[in-house]
């Protein structure tokens, strides 16, 4: 199974993270029983500069944001909104590749609108959210 998880940066700082942390948590607040150890995820960064911008395996399983093993990840000091509550559900990630700008290989949304399959995406039609699920063709 493989998964696209929105972030949006008008809240979170999602570039400093994602470069700063080779594991990170992400919010899974839908379909967290569906995710599996091992499972594929992508890292979309919302906004004008949108597109995939990493890459990694879910390495914990989704819980409660106050049962998180690896606290020290959560990036508590890049909130620019109020941060999640404690009850947020947060899935743990091993990142494999982050690429947080074009000059770095960012895949940006342009992309993805482009390509037959991958404009019929969730994460095109429909972006409101956090979670998507990739079809197998997708």
């Amino acid at each position: 199974m493989a998964w696209i998880l929105q972030g949006n940066p008008n809240r979170f700082d999602v570039d400093d993270y994602l470069t700063r942390y080779p594991f990170v948590y992400w919010s899974a607040p839908k379909l967290s029983s569906k995710m599996n150890l091992g499972d594929l995820v992508f890292l979309w960064r919302a906004g004008k500069a949108a597109g995939v911008v990493a890459q990694g395996r879910i390495a914990e399983r989704p819980s409660d944001l106050a049962k998180r093993k690896r606290p020290e990840a959560l990036g508590e000091d890049l909130w620019t909104k109020e941060a999640d509550s404690p009850s947020t559900t947060k899935v743990g990630i091993e990142l494999d590749d982050v690429r947080v700008s074009l000059e770095d290989g960012m895949l940006p949304r342009a992309s993805l609108v482009d390509d037959e399959m991958l404009s019929k995406a969730t994460i095109i039609v429909a972006p409101q959210g956090t979670v998507f699920q990739l079809t197998p063709e997708e």
